[in-house]
This record gives structure tokens, C-alpha cells and sequence, in this order.
């Protein structure tokens, strides 16, 4: 099934290339047998007059193809050094990273392809007809007579010239059409297949089957969790903690353990974004609402305790621990207290469980819940 699918694409893709193919199939089938030596300068003059217009389509077609493209193929090398920033975002901020990531989505946007396609219709009929009428002039001059040997006479060598020439305009307009096609399904002119749309980037399975440094990824891109009380004169106040993510990515698995100074787990916070985001999405900042009902006791203790910290680990689809790293506590005032990114761990863990809190939410689509140190989880 999979390799019909492969077959189908292709196909889909490359259809119109196809198209080129189909003057050799009718040339063989054209009436040669009315002309004669009476009406042949008859025909030589429609041949030399058609072959003048279609020489200025052509012209024409070829500039504006070869312009557009020019353009576009600008726009995918940008795209493919965005591409490869992304994966491996060393010398970016977080703000050079989202600029990144936009100016990708731009670049690989299917509405930008309207124009160029429309040309690449108009080049693929012009070429079609060129190749058919030119092709049918050819048998006219030629009656499709041709040899590789050569005598040296005046008409053995026009002969040769007419079908190498015929050839090498087949040759040349079945190379800006592939070339062509290649810049429309966003070939990666610096590397190796196709870009791949902005959707499918920003995804955690997405990052980890290309080989992005997850490490360096996630410390320009850190998760980071913010409490609030809500203060009430008039009635008992709420704590609220709220989930932030710089850059939205989906499919991300997350646990955060929050220790005291002792190191003791005083409250876990565990959760999963959607599997694929919107196109509208990308690039944006993401944010949720844990809960508006958190306990005043564990508020407290974060709120009193300096030395507290969080440690946030990040996993893939299969639950492989992909990242690590320290989160430090800062008070901002008595209402409102963070927890952001201070360091990578790089150091290897054994017999980490966390990850079942996730697994054994599996199905929820887009969640984060929290779990004191006495095991409820809210």
C-alpha cells in the first residue's frame, strides 16, 4: 500500500511533464504525403511564419518562467538556511528563532506557488506546441529521414544540424520544466530532498526523526510556569498557575518536579500538547491555564522557600527522554512568583517513570494537570 501511495504521488507531482512526451507519440502518425514539390514553398512559408509567432510566445513565456523562478528559488535557499537553523538553532535568541521560523512559513506557503504555477501551465502548453509543430516541420523538411553517418554533403550535414537542434530545444525545455516543477515542490536547493511544510516542522516527532539538537532547541525555546494569587478582599483569594511555551510546538510530552530546598518533590506538573497545529498557530506563543484553584499550602511553600527549583524533562512520542533541564525559582512580587529556564542537565538518568503520568493520559488531546506530594492528581 505504501508503495502505491509512492506511486501516486509521483505521479500527481509529475504529470505535467508527461505532457512533453505526448508530440513524439502523434508526429508518427502525420500525413507527410500532400506535400509535394508544387506546394512546398506553401508550406515552408506557414512553417517559417508559425515558427516566428512561436518563437515570440516563447520568448516570452521562457523570460517570465525563468523570472519568477529566479525569485523563488531565492526564496527556497532563505528557506533551507531557515530550515537548518531551526533544526540546529546555536547562534539564534528565542526572538531570532521565531523570525526564523515565520520567514520559513512565508517562504514554503502554498498561496505564494498561484503565480508560478500558472506560468508553468503556460510554459507546458507553449512547449507542447513548439515541440509538436516544430517536430511536424522537421518531417516536412526531413520526411523524418535521418542517419548518423555523415558524407560531408551540404544536405547530410543541414539534416544533421536540423535534428540536433530539434533535440537539444526537446532537451532544454524538458529541463526548465523539471527545473522548474522542483522549485514549486519546494526542492531543497542546499541539501538533500524537499522542505518540508512549516506545519509538519513544529512538532516534537517531527524534530527528533531530522535530528534537531534538542537540547539546544528547547533552552531557546524553555518551557516556563507562572503563579498568581488572585487576591479578593471580599472573599478567599485563588491561586492560579499558568503554563507558558515561547514558540508553540505540538506533540510536546512534559514533566516538571518541583523540589524544595531539601529536594523533596513537593508538587509535579505533567502534560501533552495537541498533535499538530494550525498554520495560523506557528510561530505563535502558546499558554495554558493549569488550574485557577491551586492549593494555598504548596503556593506558600513556593512562595517562602528561595532555594526551590524545578526540573523539566521533555519526551518524544515513545517516551524517550530527549531533554533535561533545571528550572530556578523567581519572585516577582508576593503574587505572583516564575519558574524559568536556568540550565541544561546533560547528565543520563536511570529508572525514570515519570513519563506513565503522561501515557496514562494518552488520549487526552491537550492537557496539563498537577500532582502534590501526596499523590492527587488535579
Amino acid at each position: 500500500m505504501k508503495y502505491c501511495k509512492g506511486i501516486l504521488r509521483f505521479l500527481n507531482n509529475w504529470w505535467p511533464i508527461g505532457i512533453l512526451l505526448i508530440p513524439f507519440v502523434i508526429l508518427p502518425f502525420i500525413d507527410l504525403t500532400s506535400i509535394t514539390k508544387q506546394n512546398f514553398d506553401n508550406y515552408k512559408e506557414k512553417i517559417e511564419f508559425i515558427s516566428w509567432t512561436f518563437a515570440s510566445i516563447m520568448s516570452l513565456v521562457s523570460f517570465s518562467t525563468l523570472f519568477l523562478a529566479y525569485i523563488y528559488e531565492n526564496k527556497l535557499i532563505a528557506a533551507s538556511k531557515n530550515f537548518k537553523s531551526i533544526l540546529t538553532p546555536y547562534v539564534l535568541t528565542t526572538a531570532e528563532l521565531r523570525s526564523a521560523i515565520i520567514d520559513y512559513q512565508n517562504s514554503t506557503s502554498s498561496s505564494r506557488e498561484g503565480l508560478i504555477r500558472i506560468i508553468f501551465g503556460g510554459f507546458i502548453v507553449i512547449s507542447f506546441f513548439s515541440m509538436l509543430i516544430w517536430g511536424a516541420a522537421l518531417g516536412v523538411y526531413t520526411k523524418y529521414q535521418f542517419s548518423l553517418y555523415i558524407d560531408l554533403t551540404a544536405e547530410s550535414v543541414l539534416v544533421f544540424g536540423i535534428y540536433i537542434f530539434y533535440i537539444i530545444l526537446i532537451f532544454i525545455l524538458l529541463f526548465l520544466s523539471i527545473a522548474i516543477k522542483l522549485i514549486i515542490l519546494n526542492k531543497d536547493p542546499l541539501g538533500k530532498g524537499y522542505l518540508p511544510m512549516s506545519k509538519s516542522i513544529f512538532n516534537v516527532k517531527f524534530l527528533v526523526e531530522n535530528k534537531a539538537d534538542m537540547n539546544e532547541f528547547f533552552m531557546k525555546n524553555p518551557i516556563r510556569l507562572e503563579l498568581f494569587k488572585n487576591v479578593n478582599k471580599t472573599r478567599r483569594s485563588t491561586y492560579e498557575v499558568i503554563f507558558h511555551l515561547p514558540i508553540y510546538i505540538a506533540n510536546l510530552r512534559y514533566v516538571i518536579n518541583i523540589y524544595n530546598t531539601e529536594s523533596e518533590n513537593i508538587v509535579t506538573f505533567f502534560g501533552k500538547t495537541k498533535n499538530d497545529i494550525e498554520e495560523e498557530e506557528i510561530g505563535g506563543k502558546y499558554f495554558y491555564v493549569v488550574t485557577n484553584n491551586f492549593e494555598e499550602s504548596l503556593y506558600d511553600s513556593l512562595l517562602n522557600d528561595s532555594g526551590c527549583y524545578g526540573v523539566c524533562k521533555i519526551y518524544d512520542t515513545n517516551y524517550n527522554l530527549i531533554t533535561r533541564y533545571i528550572l530556578s525559582r523567581k519572585l516577582n512580587s508576593q503574587i505572583n512568583l516564575e519558574f524559568i529556564f536556568l540550565k541544561t542537565l546533560f547528565t543520563n538518568i536511570s529508572n525514570d517513570q515519570d513519563w506513565n503520568l503522561i501515557k496514562n493520559n494518552e488520549n487526552v488531546n491537550n492537557f496539563t494537570k498537577y500532582q502534590n506530594e501526596s499523590g492527587r492528581i488535579d
